[in-house]
């Protein structure tokens, strides 16, 4: 499936389910839900030597056999969900960010195939930009990786948005080959992702 078809299946389902005519979790597909915990749920894999600066690599509790990779740098991060045989490419935004502790599970059969996690922005003003971010769920080694975006701060329903997006795009989308890209209204102060695909 070509994005350009996954854009436009995350936005028919998207209006399906605000028009009431594809309830929230049909077909099976249902949502959990996790909270990375720093204090007592995550270890400390890998860190920088004292002489390169102050950059961090946890593994985190997920959501079952489905852990959660955090790469912390410079005030910013890069996430990766599930088996992942080592991290993948850095993902993150161009500006200082932090994630919420809250991670949205979409789960097909009980498994999980993407998550939808509210990402913290500093918008250069002193405030911040909320952006949830779909990304893939890894289950064999595979990459994990940023499938989209949605500017929660430019649309009232982006929750609806992102699980449509997760739903239609995360199953077939391929890391290191698809380019993620914003779903819904986005604005002169949507953030900037960063990632080996700009």
């Amino acid at each position: 499936m070509g994005l350009r078809q996954v854009w436009r299946a995350a936005g028919m389902a998207c209006a399906l389910v605000l028009a009431g005519a594809l309830p929230v979790g049909a077909a099976g597909i249902e949502s959990a839900y996790s909270k990375l915990d720093w204090q007592g749920g995550c270890r400390i894999v890998e860190k920088a030597p004292a002489d390169e600066g102050n950059w961090v690599r946890l593994i985190c509790s997920g959501y079952g056999n489905a852990p959660v990779l955090v790469d912390e740098g410079d005030d910013r991060v890069s996430l990766d969900y599930g088996a992942v045989a080592r991290p993948g490419q850095w993902e993150s935004f161009g500006a200082f960010n932090r994630v919420n502790e809250t991670i949205e599970w979409r789960l097909d059969g009980g498994r999980p195939f993407a998550t939808i996690h509210r990402w913290f922005v500093d918008d250069g003003n002193g405030g911040e930009r909320q952006v949830l971010v779909v990304s893939t769920v890894s289950e064999a080694g595979e990459p994990s990786c940023m499938v989209g975006f949605v500017d929660a701060n430019a649309n009232p329903s982006a929750n609806l948005i992102a699980r449509g997006l997760a739903d239609a795009g995360a199953r077939n989308f391929r890391c290191g080959i698809d380019r993620p890209s914003w779903v819904g209204t986005t604005s002169a102060r949507t953030p900037r992702p960063t990632g080996d695909w700009n």
